[in-house]
């Protein structure tokens, strides 16, 4: 009698409706949480995705629970999630219960950056502001040219 994690897809902001029918039919689950700094409130760290504790692969009952849309399949196999997975996420909780990600660095204008993914991969530039909530503007080098790029925060950091 193993008891294994599996991964089910909820419906649109349904987290915590799920969570509460899954409960409510004696069931374990696991539904992290962030604190989000710019909205200034507590968000589910996967949005429309929550992880329930199953035993012997038997998550039939997810089927009919209200705000759940179905279970990550790979063929008709449920996907299970290692156990350290589950383990490292609550490891990384605080005491209110949120997951502690990792700081993202301030930068200030003028800041040397490194392009640390996408099509400007291994690329450094000066850091020029923010445009919007998550994209940077970046004055790049490219084709030996300084050209201002657009481009999404979470791809930079301080080059050393």
């Amino acid at each position: 009698m193993g008891a294994d994690w599996i991964l089910a897809r909820t419906k649109p902001s349904a987290e915590r409706t799920a969570a509460h029918n899954i409960a409510r039919q004696h069931h374990e689950f696991y539904l992290p949480y962030f604190y989000d700094r710019q909205r200034k409130r507590r968000q589910v760290l996967f949005a429309s995705y929550i992880f329930v504790k199953v035993v012997d692969c038997c998550w039939s009952f997810l089927r009919g629970t209200i705000g759940v849309r179905g279970v990550v399949e790979f063929g008709d196999t449920p996907a299970i999630v290692p156990k350290r997975i589950i383990k490292e996420l609550k490891a990384r909780e605080n005491k209110h219960g949120n997951i502690i990600l990792p700081e993202q660095v301030e930068l200030e204008l003028g800041d040397k950056v490194l392009v640390r993914s996408g099509p400007f991969i291994g690329k450094t530039g000066l850091y020029e502001g923010m445009t919007s909530q998550t994209r940077a503007n970046v004055m790049l080098m490219v084709l030996n040219q300084h050209t201002p790029v657009n481009i999404d925060r979470k791809l930079l950091e301080l080059a050393v």
